[in-house]
């Protein structure tokens, strides 16, 4: 996972400094499944990044966490247990240094839920967790 961190942060900066129609501006980050691993990866390690969106990823280490720098929300299934394994310690580390930290469980939902292609695919979880989302980038990214 470390691998991709590199090229994730080049295309932070590369948004926020090349892209003509990102240029100067706030970027954010959303993963899913691994993606949102790398998404909670990026938050701590681009401090350029002004937002960041788990869903159903794993939790990055204990340690790095201090490093966050942007507010992080995450999106969960009740029914994830080996994702959801990592979510009490994350949440402690993160309140534990102050961090700005919203978790969202959907009881009856599994990992994948956002998935419409998946047998995994959740509407109701969906749904709620997207509006969520937009909410939160549009106070991340904005002002």
């Amino acid at each position: 996972m470390e691998g991709f961190i590199g090229p994730l942060r080049s295309a932070v900066r590369h948004l926020r400094s090349e892209r003509p129609e990102t240029r100067g501006q706030k970027v954010g980050c959303v993963g899913f499944c691994m993606g949102g691993g790398l998404s909670a990866l990026l938050a701590c390690e681009e401090p350029e990044l002004s937002g960041a969106a788990i869903y159903y990823g794993n939790a990055p280490a204990a340690e790095k966490i201090a490093r966050i720098s942007c507010p992080v929300i995450a999106f969960y299934g009740a029914k994830d247990q080996r994702v959801n394994a990592g979510i009490p310690g994350f949440e402690q580390a993160m309140r534990k240094e102050g961090k700005s930290f919203e978790y969202h469980m959907y009881d009856g939902a599994g990992h994948s839920f956002f998935n419409d292609d998946a047998p995994s695919y959740d509407a109701g979880a969906s749904r709620d967790s997207f509006a969520r989302l937009l909410m939160f980038f549009s106070k991340a990214l904005t002002g």
